[in-house]
């Protein structure tokens, strides 16, 4: 046999695919090639530690979600209760103080001091500190910008995030929303172009990641309403669809959507196929 259909035999000896006689067949020919003895042990090496993460379809728990939220209400109630109790605490000190400073002599002496240097102070104002620079995150249609902007997005990201190894694609537009006073958690939301079945025709995929579902509804390229449809097999991860032109999963605690105006399903479960760490 070739080694071009070593290869291939190589994937199905990872998905569990090959029977005796394969394996016997495929071993004998990894005792002489090289190359295909390589192949075979960069498969097993990605096959690990994609193995390692744990696989869970993106069903959310209704009610679990539920009692989160309550706990984090209750959690900002009792701080609310804190700080209006350190403000009451503050306002009885600067009433006291401020009796102190207009009813004895002393405290008049005290009050022209803190006068002349609140004073001198606004002579001399304090030169405002430099903002930090965020390195840039977001591009839109610029394919020479979109992969220096993805790797910002790398050093930037505060959760384990996959991408795409599919060499069709081509990586056209990069987002990364949250993580800031805004939004608590943060969603990767990147555009690519697919060169179609005709030399003119391309299509649009999007990918999206975050740890928190509900930031979905911040993508440009949110699809509304999700009908679950059924679940299917795309590598090592099992994915649900979400209408006919969108599929989900969550790995290791990560939401990702792949989603696409014009490609179906099966399409999208190609793609996905593909998915890899960094």
């Amino acid at each position: 046999m070739s080694c071009a259909e070593m290869e291939f035999m190589i994937q199905r000896y990872y998905d569990g695919e090959l029977v005796a006689e394969e394996e016997t067949m495929l071993h004998a020919h990894l005792s002489g090639c090289v190359h295909c003895d390589r192949e075979f042990r960069e498969f097993g090496a990605l096959f690990g530690d994609i193995g390692a993460l744990q696989v869970q379809v993106a069903h959310r728990d209704i009610l679990s979600q539920t009692l989160h939220r309550l706990e984090e209400a209750e959690q900002k109630r009792r701080m609310d209760v804190w700080w209006r109790g350190v403000a009451v605490a503050a306002s009885v000190l600067i009433i006291a103080g401020t009796a102190f400073l207009n009813w004895t002599d002393s405290g008049k002496a005290v009050k022209h001091e803190v006068s002349a240097f609140f004073s001198q102070s606004q002579d001399h104002p304090k030169t405002p500190e430099q903002a930090v620079e965020r390195p840039v995150t977001d591009v839109e249609h610029d394919r020479d910008q979109a992969y220096a902007a993805l790797a910002n997005i790398y050093t930037q990201v505060g959760f384990p995030l996959l991408e795409l190894g599919d060499k069709r694609l081509q990586l056209d537009s990069t987002s990364l929303i949250g993580g800031d006073e805004k939004f608590m958690y943060q969603m990767v939301e990147l555009e690519y172009t697919m060169a179609g079945e005709t030399s003119n025709q391309t299509d649009t995929v999007y990918f999206l990641a975050t740890p928190d579902s509900s930031m979905k509804d911040q993508a440009k390229s949110n699809v509304g309403h999700y009908v679950f449809s059924g679940e299917a097999q795309a590598g090592p991860f099992l994915w649900a669809k979400v209408g006919a032109h969108a599929i989900t999963a969550e790995i290791n605690g990560v939401f990702y959507q792949i989603f696409s105006p014009f490609l179906s399903t099966q399409d999208l479960l190609k793609i996905a196929e593909t998915i890899q760490k960094r």
